[in-house]
């Protein structure tokens, strides 16, 4: 149940989060957007701070042997485990062929199809909405398909999804592909979190920040590829690739999923 609320409250965050954002840019302009997240970590921060200070429980758990130093060490050492190298690639790909595209989907939505800045921010809520709905009946869908039948369904709906955005003759179609693309992501991101947590129980945070590593480096570096792709090319080739890309990754990490020894998380 609290994994539920945690998926619900990060996927509510996110729509409000875009929306908001798109209508800042054209009021305030662009600059706007970074006043207020700065405004909101520093309040978040600060909220942290004072819960640490109050929740005696929380403040003695932490194990103060720990080391920066410790802490790389530990992560180096993971990347000697097959699986660990495994979760962390699909994770990679998975963020630089998704999410390097779509961070150009606002753009698209005003070049091509002729939405304004302040309303392309509450087009793509449908993808956090997306996320929303799998979140809502993430229970009856991993029994019913496991975490095998999870990868590989997410990897197809964030397939078909992109492929919906690339041949979208108008805005409103966008809008399912949007949808499907939330749906998908979670799908098959949230059974690669799983497996990250899992991947070295004894070493759970260290397993996470690597994970968390991979995730946003790789993001990061396929925001910048796309962003010149687009600048030669246009935004069709980044589509098709995310299109292609993603349900062959799945179907990869089925298959490794499949054949993962028992051990091998350990």
């Amino acid at each position: 149940r609290d994994f539920h609320r945690f998926l619900i409250g990060q996927m509510l965050g996110g729509a409000a989060g875009l929306s908001l954002s798109g209508a800042l840019a054209a009021w305030f302009g662009w600059r706007a957007i970074f006043i207020v997240l700065g405004v909101l970590f520093i309040v978040i921060a600060a909220l942290l701070g004072s819960e640490l200070r109050r929740n005696e429980p929380l403040r003695l758990d932490g194990d103060r042997s720990v080391t920066i130093a410790n802490a790389l060490r530990r992560m180096a050492g993971l990347l000697l485990r097959p699986w660990a190298r495994v979760i962390l690639v699909v994770v990679a790909i998975e963020c630089a062929l998704s999410m390097g595209v779509f961070a150009y989907v606002a753009w698209d939505l005003q070049h091509r199809h002729g939405v304004s800045l302040a309303l392309s921010g509450f087009w793509i809520v449908a993808y956090p909405a997306g996320g929303l709905l799998y979140a809502m009946f993430s229970a009856p869908l991993v029994a019913r398909l496991g975490e095998q039948g999870l990868a590989l369904a997410g990897g197809l709906l964030i397939g078909a999804g992109y492929l919906c955005l690339l041949l979208a003759p108008a805005a409103l179609v966008v809008l399912p592909g949007l949808l499907v693309v939330g749906i998908g992501f979670a799908m098959l991101h949230n059974t690669l979190q799983v497996n990250a947590t899992q991947m070295a129980p004894e070493a759970r945070g260290a397993a996470v920040s690597l994970f968390a590593f991979c995730l946003f480096t790789s993001q990061s570096a396929g925001i910048a590829v796309v962003g010149r792709v687009i600048d030669v090319a246009g935004i069709w080739p980044a589509y098709l690739a995310a299109a292609i890309g993603l349900p062959l990754l799945a179907l990869e990490f089925r298959r490794r999923l499949r054949h993962k020894a028992p051990g091998s998380a350990a």
